[in-house]
């Protein structure tokens, strides 16, 4: 199953679930994952592209995260957060120092 499958099986569940936190979040990535196979023409984007997108998306709301904790909005910065979070599940996990070291 790939990246761009696992995300539409994830957005189906959501639904089903009534989760509309979740399913807003997985929409933003399903338009965004869209625009991006519009752009270069294609049915579906291999897993490195949609990490890409995923990494893309993710850096918007820790930007808009930071920019809302500085301005004193915290329910906008919890909202930035809470996608944040989402998204994070879809990416891979960042090796430690430690296991970089070795």
């Amino acid at each position: 199953m790939t990246l761009q499958e696992k995300l539409t099986a994830e957005l189906k569940a959501a639904m089903l679930s009534r989760n509309t936190d979740r399913t807003a979040t997985l929409r933003l990535i399903k338009s965004a994952l869209g625009y991006v196979q519009i752009e270069k023409k294609v049915e579906s984007l291999p897993d490195v592209e949609v990490t890409a997108v995923l990494q893309r998306e993710a850096k918007k709301r820790r930007d808009a995260r930071e920019e809302y904790e500085r301005v004193r909005a915290p329910a906008l910065a919890a909202q930035q957060q809470a996608e944040l979070a989402i998204i994070e599940e879809f990416l891979p996990k960042a090796r430690s120092s430690e296991e970089l070291e070795s």
